[in-house]
């Protein structure tokens, strides 16, 4: 079992997994993800013990005020360096489009003109309006 400081773990990756993007931390050349969040550091190695009995392999991360149980990631979970910040000055405001027109503009084609609402509408055959 190792029980590490998270200022000894190399930070600023992220996994992409089916939950959205996680931080993840590399140590020993292993990537690991957060699992579990631990009010102490021996309620986190109860459970990294119960993890490494199951055949996981499991570290301990010691913050100044919790500890946290990481489990190692899988080879094939795709991993990233952190993104580089945008740039502070005044980047351009980006173009929004729809089919290759600007959003902020109205169509040029007069068939995509705006048509008044029927009286009613109909969803799947019941009339809603």
């Amino acid at each position: 079992m190792v029980i590490l400081d998270y200022s000894d773990a190399e930070s600023g990756f992220w996994a992409s997994t089916p939950q959205g993007l996680v931080e993840v931390i590399r140590f020993q050349n292993h990537f690991y993800a957060r699992r579990q969040v631990c009010k102490c550091a021996q309620d986190a190695i109860s459970a990294c013990r119960a993890d490494i009995e199951r055949g996981f392999l499991s570290i301990v991360v010691q913050f100044e005020n919790h500890a946290e149980v990481w489990a190692q990631l899988s080879p094939g979970v795709p991993v990233q360096s952190q993104p580089e910040a945008a740039p502070t000055g005044n980047p351009a405001k980006p173009k929004l489009t729809y089919r290759g027109q600007p959003v902020s503009e109205p169509s040029r084609n007069p068939s995509l003109a705006r048509r008044p609402l029927p009286d009613s509408l109909y969803f799947r055959g019941a009339k809603i309006g």
